[in-house]
């Protein structure tokens, strides 16, 4: 599958000690010298990943979150959690809590790749809703982790799955 993002150049490479609580690799490099190579977890947080990191914050979470590792955000996200704050806090509420999201992550627009493929899961492939489908093949289509607790993934290749708290 082609990507439709463009991943940092040398977003995951870090030098001898640092991130050493990560999992790293050692690549030998010209001469006596090595360096450690981590290998990049790029996720896409969903709505409910979101959520439960503004309201109920857990280690797991917020490691995710604010980890050095790619972090990336559906546009259709977006929308959701502007609605559901606005809907229980209010249009200043979720104001900032969109801009924490763009400045914690990048943000990852529908295109016509997405769109299609979201329109063609079947409901034997994935039972979500519109919004779900779209987050999904974003995820599929650009090789990323979806990081939810939302039933509708359950199960699903590609999803890291965390329980609410």
């Amino acid at each position: 599958m082609s990507r439709h993002i463009a991943m940092p150049s040398g977003s995951c490479l870090r030098t001898i000690g640092a991130l050493s609580h990560r999992v790293q690799e050692r690549l030998p490099v010209q001469g006596h010298l090595n360096v450690r190579r981590r290998i990049c977890i790029a996720h896409l947080l969903d709505t409910w990943a979101w959520i439960q990191y503004f309201d109920a914050p857990d280690h797991e979470i917020v490691d995710l979150v604010e980890s050095p590792d790619t972090t990336y955000t559906s546009i259709i996200t977006i929308t959701e959690v502007a609605n559901v704050f606005t809907r229980n806090l209010s249009a200043v509420e979720a104001r900032r809590a969109i801009d924490a999201i763009y400045s914690l992550s990048s943000i990852i627009p529908v295109d016509k790749a997405i769109a299609l493929r979201a329109g063609l899961y079947t409901r034997a492939e994935f039972e979500g809703g519109i919004a779900d489908r779209l987050i999904l093949a974003t995820a599929e289509l650009n090789d990323l982790t979806v990081v939810t607790g939302d039933q509708h993934f359950k199960g699903h290749a590609g999803v890291r799955f965390l329980r609410k708290k």
